[in-house]
């Protein structure tokens, strides 16, 4: 029997709760959003429900349309968001605000 992973409280704001099985292969959960950044290594969401923490990014961006792909619920990063640039960096974790 497979083991269940329990996702509620990672975004609970924006996406709910989710259930998936454990697998060595979890798709990645990918959402478009806008963000600006805050301060060094946070970027806040349209609207400012949500928080995203990166590591080492400096990209110094205003109302920039991004993609955030989430695929891993710990661990030194989460997901990598990829902005408009071009330019990825990792996420070490997503908050409400």
């Amino acid at each position: 029997m497979k083991k269940k992973i329990y996702l509620c409280g990672l975004l609970p704001v924006l996406f709910g709760c989710a259930a998936i099985d454990e697998s060595p292969a979890i798709p990645a959960d990918i959402y478009k959003v806008t963000v600006t950044r805050k301060a060094q290594d946070v970027y806040q969401t349209l609207g400012g429900v949500t928080y995203i923490k990166t590591r080492y990014c400096d990209e110094d961006v205003f109302a920039d349309e991004a993609i955030l792909r989430l695929y891993s619920p710990g661990g030194f990063h989460i997901g990598k968001i990829i902005f408009s640039s071009g330019r990825t960096c990792d996420v070490e974790s997503v908050f409400p605000s």
